[in-house]
């Protein structure tokens, strides 16, 4: 029996309805796949670490001030190391000045020197310059007696040093910071890519670089073409204290150890075209080149004479203090770590500046 006032289902008139259903929309579709392969040349947008950056056709503003020389007191030859008072020596018996790279004590500083004295000593532009001074590398504690003034900022890269004992006394040369860098990125062990202007691209020792690698690339562009602009600097500087206004005090000075009728045989020598062995040469390089100067038309030539006079002098034996290749250091067995694999292309060697020996 029913009971009274319920439904068919038992539901009393107090009981709750049913909820009424509610429409539940439909998902959003998912959304599209990405290709299977992505176009190597096409941006990464909002990245601008990958956006596709221009390379710079020419060199970028200088972003150090030019490398002046800085004026030297009078050099103390008896105050020297051994190897400085050698050096000294050796430059006073040949009337040259004497180019001392200076040699700190930790092997990170001496090898930004090295890849710097050792590009160039490779660079035959350098090398006629080079011809008119005794280059060495001696203990950075030499300094004060080489006559570097107190108060410097930094230690110079090298010093020119008179040894005839008159005013200018010599200079002190800086070593920018851009070619600190260069020598620390490898930027000067290959003189073929350190010259070249195009990107890294298009050397033939590289695998053309993709598109993400692009930022990377145009920095290593930039970095050389600011250390090429450094190089430079620093090479102009050096000729203009070793020639500059000094050219007759270096021709007399070698005038006195060759004798002046030699002398006089080696600039009509150069006047006429004879060629001269290296050695004879490099004996009278300041006689050469002013002949070569006061003939325009025999200025190459006396340029070639110098050229391989240092060459001889400077490549095929290191200066004193330094070595040619093998590696920065040895292992403990003796051999040179980074030997290069069979399918690299071939590197200048490297100059390595030794220890310092009080």
């Amino acid at each position: 029996m029913a009971l009274a006032g319920c439904g068919r289902d038992g539901a009393g008139p107090g009981a709750p309805a049913e909820p009424t259903p509610v429409a539940v929309p439909p998902e959003p579709a998912p959304p599209a796949e990405p290709p299977d392969t992505l176009d190597p040349e096409a941006p990464f947008p909002g990245d601008p670490d990958f956006e596709p950056q221009p390379l710079p056709a020419d060199p970028p503003p200088v972003d150090e001030p030019p490398t002046s020389p800085t004026p030297m007191d009078a050099p103390r030859p008896g105050s020297l190391s051994r190897a400085g008072r050698e050096a000294y020596e050796v430059a006073r018996r040949a009337g040259k000045p004497l180019l001392a790279v200076l040699a700190p004590v930790g092997p990170r500083a001496r090898r930004e020197r090295a890849g710097v004295l050792g590009a160039l000593l490779r660079r035959r532009e350098s090398l006629p310059v080079l011809a008119l001074v005794e280059v060495a590398c001696v203990p950075a504690a030499d300094a004060s007696a080489l006559g570097v003034p107190a108060g410097l900022d930094a230690m110079p890269f090298a010093v020119l040093v008179e040894t005839d004992g008159r005013e200018p006394r010599g200079v002190a040369l800086s070593l920018p910071l851009s070619l600190r860098r260069a020598v620390r990125d490898g930027l000067l062990d290959d003189p073929e890519r350190f010259d070249d202007a195009s990107d890294d691209r298009g050397h033939p020792s590289r695998a053309p670089l993709a598109a993400p690698s692009k930022r990377a690339d145009r920095h290593v562009v930039v970095a050389r073409a600011r250390a090429r602009a450094a190089f430079a600097r620093l090479a102009s500087a050096l000729e203009a204290a070793v020639v500059g206004t000094q050219l007759p005090r270096r021709v007399a000075a070698s005038v006195a150890v060759v004798s002046p009728a030699r002398a006089e045989g080696f600039s009509a020598a150069v006047r006429r075209g004879i060629g001269l062995a290296p050695e004879v040469a490099d004996e009278a390089a300041a006689v050469i080149r002013a002949a070569g100067d006061a003939a325009p038309d025999r200025r190459a030539f006396a340029d070639r004479l110098l050229a391989a006079a240092a060459g001889r002098r400077l490549l095929e034996q290191p200066p004193p203090g330094a070595r040619w290749g093998g590696e920065p250091e040895p292992f403990g067995d003796g051999s040179w770590c980074g030997t290069p694999f069979a399918d690299e292309p071939p590197v200048a060697p490297r100059l390595h500046i030794l220890p310092p020996v009080p």
